[in-house]
């Protein structure tokens, strides 16, 4: 009798269950080489790249890092390859090994500070203070020293795990890494021309398109520079920009936009310290084109604390408009572009003693590139007025 093909299944031949076998393991093997590549090409972190450095430490800004210590500074964490989570305050993570550290500080302000401050105002009004108020006040002073003292261990010991909390096999890991090389690299010098002159031009163009903008909102001192400095800067651009703005440039501020909600805020910027200058508020419905747009806050934002007032909320947008390290939005002094800036940032900062400020060395770069400019032309005239003459020897033959 015979049997219909749906009654009993048919056995599957010895060549498709081969190519099955071995399409399996094909597919397999994309995975893992897959796999290999992406842990490779997420493994693969030079610590001597400055743009690399430059990324990691953009991270950083005024909501998300609020540890005011100079040995825990933006800078020093980017060079051992750490960058600041977007939005979880203060805490860090490796470029390379994606390892977490979760700093935790209390603010730089204390108590023994008011209290001397207090009491300095006390003695101008009242020399006599009562025993009591001797002791207690002595007490207070005490108790600070110590826990200013505890504090200046726990960033040292921040500072160590900088190093020792990446994983075993981590780049920023490795014995032989010199880190004063990779903070070398961020700093400015002659050899940095053809990357400097670039940004220079770049940025005082985009500075240029919106002169009215920033200059109808802020005042900014001319004489932090020396008039011969300021001289270089005029010859260099042929006197075609504003002296406000040829500061700028020179010190490395670059225009930004960022909203908070239904408001869009204009900052002057630095990538290299990630400092900002609030300018104030723009109209929503008007386009700055070129300006970079920072990543928008919602509004009202999340509250955080400030370093020196644990107790006062403020919202992100009122740490920005009012900060203690910001120009007040409505005052009317003239803003410093040198002293905005962090003391570390390349600038106005310098890797050794004997170096430059790094401003310095960007005029000493405009400097010699005006002269060569200068030289051209001649030869450009020289070599015109020599053809003219000969093409007039050639006439009178």
């Amino acid at each position: 009798m015979e049997l219909n093909s749906g009654d009993v299944p048919l056995p599957e031949s010895d060549f498709a269950s081969t190519y099955r076998y071995k399409n399996k393991l094909r597919l397999q093997g994309h995975k893992i080489k897959r796999m290999v590549a992406n842990r490779k090409s997420r493994g693969f972190c030079d610590p001597f790249d400055r743009d690399l450095l430059i990324q990691r430490m953009d991270t950083f800004n005024i909501l998300n890092w609020t540890i005011n210590d100079s040995r825990l500074t933006p800078l020093e964490c980017a060079t051992n390859g750490w960058k600041c989570h977007s939005k979880r305050r203060n805490e860090l993570h490796c470029q390379d090994c994606h390892a977490t550290i979760l700093v935790r500080l209390s603010g730089s302000g204390g108590i023994g500070n008011s209290l001397l401050t207090s009491r300095i105002g006390n003695q101008t009004g009242d020399s006599h203070m009562s025993l009591l108020s001797n002791f207690l006040f002595e007490s207070d002073l005490e108790e600070e020293e110590e826990e200013a003292e505890f504090r200046r261990a726990l960033v040292a010991s921040y500072v160590s795990r900088l190093h020792s909390d990446h994983y075993q096999e981590c780049v920023w890991r490795a014995d032989n890494l010199d880190l004063s090389l990779v903070k070398r690299q961020y700093y400015l010098h002659n050899y940095d021309m053809d990357r400097i002159i670039p940004q220079f031009g770049t940025s005082l163009r985009l500075l240029g398109m919106h002169q009215q903008v920033i200059l109808g909102r802020k005042n900014f001192k001319k004489d932090i520079i020396s008039e011969s400095d300021m001289g270089i800067l005029k010859n260099y651009t042929k006197r075609k920009y504003n002296s406000s703005l040829l500061l700028l440039a020179l010190l490395g501020w670059e225009l930004r936009q960022q909203r908070f909600g239904n408001r869009t805020l204009l900052l002057l910027g630095c990538k290299n310290c990630t400092r900002r200058i609030l300018l104030g508020e723009f109209p929503s419905n008007l386009a700055l084109g070129g300006v970079k747009k920072l990543s928008s806050c919602n509004y009202p934002p999340s509250t955080v604390y400030n370093n020196e007032d644990g107790l006062h909320p403020k919202s992100s947008y009122e740490v920005i408009a009012s900060g203690d390290k910001w120009i007040d939005e409505f005052g009317d002094d003239e803003v410093n572009l040198i002293k905005e800036h962090e003391n570390w940032c390349c600038m106005v900062g310098r890797y050794s003693s004997s170096d430059l400020p790094g401003y310095k060395v960007v005029l000493q770069m405009l400097k010699s590139n005006t002269f060569i400019e200068d030289n051209d032309d001649q030869i450009m005239q020289e070599e015109d007025h020599t053809f003219d003459d000969s093409m007039a020897q050639l006439r009178s033959i």
